[in-house]
């Protein structure tokens, strides 16, 4: 089971990343860096989407050590 808060579902929604459609944390992980690579502008800078998506990364994987 992935232990996620509400915060991160609802920044999961935001995105359209259903996090019950993840068998496990990995593939979750996954889904979650192919979106933040659709959030960088023409020379490849993070915008801030990407951001709020590594943090979120971040977050899921720590929780779920």
């Amino acid at each position: 089971m992935i232990k996620i808060t509400d915060a991160q579902k609802n920044i999961l929604k935001k995105y359209n990343i259903d996090y019950n459609d993840f068998e496990n944390v990995r593939d979750l992980l996954v889904e979650i860096d192919d979106e933040m690579t659709s959030h960088v502008d023409k020379n490849d800078e993070p915008l801030a989407e990407f951001k709020e998506l590594e943090s979120l990364y971040d977050e899921i994987y720590n929780n779920n050590k």
